[in-house]
């Protein structure tokens, strides 16, 4: 057997030229609004913590539709919520001049500033982009030394409805989509347990030093804003041992189903 070097395709393997991988698609704002956070998000908060006000927004997934839908005529809902209030009750937009949002910026400042490098300045009012079309990415945030969050960050507009085919994103097979989703864009929500059944399988042989890069990487996990809190807070060990065993160099044993 020969192989044709002639119909070799040439590959780059040269890291700084590498491509970035993106998750996009096409998204109508239906809500942008500051509101206080829900009784379902306090409940998980410290007990006596101030109840934050958010920046509040709903998606309409135009390009995708899950398919457990009820309606696959409906484009879903996607929601997400970043807080302009800090745990004392202050405004939480510190960050730089830098067009370019990162992480020395607050969640909410970096989020405007993906608005505003498509000409939006939201200003005092986020609901100035009602009804407007993007093109969105899914995009996991890191401010400071706060928890990373994920959310749908703007990258170009769109003009006109979207006539394309639409994708359908599949739902693991008994979970409930209920629309409002807590991950990245086009993904079921996803439980505590399995986020943390899935960083145990994808930890299971590494040292537990590398449970938050590992815990960035997983997708479940990332999808999991809860878990992923905990992670990055420094208590995701002893979450993970319930799940198998550490032994004394560090290194994780997922326990046997």
């Amino acid at each position: 057997m020969t192989t044709d070097l002639a119909s070799t395709p040439q590959v780059n393997l040269n890291p700084a030229d590498a491509t970035e991988r993106v998750n996009t698609d096409v998204y109508q704002v239906k809500t942008s609004e500051f509101r206080y956070a829900s009784d379902e998000y306090m409940a998980k908060a410290d007990p006596g913590a101030p109840r934050p006000l958010q920046w509040h927004i709903e998606w309409l997934g135009l390009s995708f539709r899950f398919d457990n839908q009820e309606d696959p005529s409906q484009p879903p809902t996607i929601q997400r919520s970043l807080n302009v209030t800090d745990k004392n009750g202050a405004t939480a937009f510190w960050g730089t001049k830098d067009p370019e949002p990162g992480p020395k910026d607050s969640y909410p400042l970096q989020l405007s500033k993906y608005f505003a490098k498509l000409g939006l300045v939201l200003g005092s009012d986020p609901s100035v982009i009602n009804g407007m079309t993007f093109v969105c990415e899914n995009k996991t945030l890191q401010a400071g030394a706060g928890t990373p969050v994920n959310v749908l960050v703007p990258i170009a507009r769109f003009e006109g409805p979207f006539t394309g085919e639409l994708r359908i994103v599949k739902t693991k097979q008994g979970q409930a989509q209920s629309g409002n989703g807590t991950g990245p864009a086009a993904a079921p929500a996803i439980s505590d347990d399995q986020a943390w059944a899935a960083l145990a399988g994808a930890m299971d042989g590494k040292n537990v030093s590398e449970l938050v890069n590992v815990a960035l990487q997983t997708a479940e996990v990332a999808q999991t804003p809860s878990v992923l809190g905990v992670v990055a807070g420094g208590k995701g060990r002893p979450e993970l041992e319930k799940l198998g065993s550490v032994d004394d160099a560090g290194v994780f044993t997922k326990a046997a189903s």
